[in-house]
């Protein structure tokens, strides 16, 4: 499994960083290139990451040519949720 992922133009955040960190626990190999549109087409999961809302699924895209591409499974993406929620709950310091 690959996951690809733009390393200029994009928000380097925090959420991102962690998620990127916690890909090779679930067999995620991470390339930090942009994915191509083709790249995209193909992708079983798409998924966008914020402070907000961690990782959040991509259901469907809208191509270039304007053909509406819909995303097969959400498995890895709430596999990943589960996991970088786990890893902030055993680092954070209780109040």
């Amino acid at each position: 499994l690959v996951l690809y992922t733009a390393r200029e133009g994009v928000l380097l955040g925090t959420v991102r960083d962690l998620a990127l960190k916690l890909c090779p626990q679930l067999n995620i190999k991470v390339i930090e290139e942009p994915p191509s549109m083709k790249e995209l087409e193909r992708a079983e999961e798409v998924f966008i990451s914020s402070t907000s809302r961690w990782v959040l699924p991509v259901g469907e895209m809208v191509m270039a040519d304007k053909t509406i591409v819909a995303t097969k499974s959400t498995e890895l993406t709430d596999k990943l949720y589960r996991l970088l929620l786990d890893n902030v709950v055993a680092n954070s310091t209780p109040l």
